[in-house]
């Protein structure tokens, strides 16, 4: 079965954008003894990648975060008012009491030092300033099958059409199954496939946020891709980083599995 694909940007050596951790192995002889001393440069990330997270509790699957990296995060103020502002990380190891052994911590909490939680946590974007961003708020609107959603802006009128096919409930499983589900985002006759070979049961993906994140009079768009097997599947979409045929493009996911 095809899991659905993100068509996400490399850098130019090829290499996918999700990072990886640069480790230097020291070597010391103190007394003739061999002391081998590794650093590991904390979520290091390359210049070009861009990174997205979310405050919560979520199961540890190595995934790699700087907290001290500069953050923004997306928050609403009031309806239809939102900002970004740098926002400090704090990510903790925390015990799972449903699962976990004595020893074991394998659950990570993000949080933030804010009274409010954001939207989205972005970093990564030399490009993003603190201050206020056009925007709406959807509240994660289910973009089912063959339905049109319209996004409009000062800057320009967009629309949302989400396409699919419905598999019948078999046996004991009683949730609506989609597959080859996808979304073409439209705008002045020009379309866009951001969202293909997607698969999910269920409610499915819905549109979390919309405005101009990165300041530049186009739309940018925050869509939860959740699957069969995700409890959450975040994308962000930016105008700034597409491409000549592109309206937009997706730059970073925030993934966890189940």
């Amino acid at each position: 079965m095809k899991r659905f694909q993100l068509r996400r940007p490399t850098n130019q050596s090829g290499n996918s954008l999700p990072g990886c951790i640069m480790v230097i192995i020291i070597m010391l002889v103190l007394g003739g003894i061999a002391v081998m001393l590794t650093i590991s440069s904390f979520g290091q990330k390359r210049p070009d990648e861009i990174q997205i997270a979310k405050v919560g509790k979520w199961p540890d699957f190595g995934v790699e975060l700087n907290p001290y990296q500069t953050w923004y995060g997306l928050f609403q103020e009031s309806e239809g008012v939102f900002s970004l502002k740098k926002t400090k990380l704090k990510i903790k190891e925390i015990y799972d009491h449903s699962s976990d052994g004595p020893k074991e911590k394998t659950e990570i909490q993000i949080s933030v030092n804010t009274k409010d939680y954001p939207i989205l946590l972005v970093t990564g974007l030399e490009e993003f300033e603190e201050g206020e961003v056009v925007g709406k708020n959807h509240y994660n609107t289910l973009l089912a099958p063959d339905r049109l959603l319209d996004i409009i802006y000062p800057w320009g009128d967009y629309t949302l059409n989400s396409f699919g096919s419905p598999e019948y409930p078999v046996g004991e499983d009683t949730e609506q199954q989609y597959f080859g589900y996808g979304i073409v985002l439209i705008h002045n006759h020009k379309r866009q496939i951001i969202l293909e070979d997607h698969y999910f049961y269920g409610s499915g993906p819905g549109l979390v946020w919309s405005g101009d994140l990165d300041r530049d009079g186009k739309l940018d768009l925050i869509i939860d891709c959740i699957c069969e097997d995700t409890w959450t599947n975040m994308a962000l979409f930016l105008s700034s980083k597409a491409g000549e045929n592109e309206l937009v493009k997706l730059v970073a996911i925030w993934k966890w599995e189940e």
